[in-house]
């Protein structure tokens, strides 16, 4: 396992565990209003998980199939929603990867004058954008006195420490 695989796969399952410990919480919860971020766990989610649709799709030359009506607001539709997203955007970085193109550029015509990037930097853009707003969900979870496991999606038993 390289580092690119580490990345996204350790985004993926934090992700996932997340939104696992959001499937039990009332509606009410789900959508509680805070003053910072996107303003509540779902709002976040949905930026999170969009955001992955919107990059994956630019990085593969598809544009994301999702459309804002079509989103659905509870947490077991949100897990759905990334659990199609998330293997997709692991399987794009990774042909990225295995065909040598992580340094090749392509033009962000989603910025107010178009700019060039590089797919390596998206990648790591996705999953820092991901991790950021991870720990704004773990102060939502704080504020509403909601008990996680602050490790949560970072499976040690399958990294041993001495690879060879």
């Amino acid at each position: 396992m390289d580092i690119l695989d580490r990345l996204v796969e350790h985004d993926a399952d934090a992700t996932r565990n997340l939104l696992a410990q959001c499937a039990d919480l009332s509606d009410e919860q789900w959508h509680q209003t805070f003053a910072f971020g996107q303003g509540s766990l779902y709002h976040t989610f949905d930026h999170l998980v969009g955001s992955m649709e919107h990059w994956t799709g630019v990085m593969s030359g598809v544009e994301a199939t999702v459309r804002p009506l079509e989103r659905l607001r509870s947490a077991d539709a949100m897990t759905q929603r990334f659990e199609a997203i998330s293997p997709a955007f692991i399987s794009v970085a990774r042909k990225i990867r295995d065909e040598n193109r992580l340094g090749d550029m392509f033009v962000d015509r989603f910025t107010a004058e178009p700019a060039l990037r590089t797919f390596g930097a998206c990648i790591v853009h996705v999953t820092t954008h991901s991790m950021h707003h991870r720990a704004q969900v773990l102060v939502m979870f704080d504020l509403l006195r909601i008990a996680y496991d602050p490790f949560a999606g970072y499976a040690v038993d399958e990294y041993p420490l001495d690879e060879e």
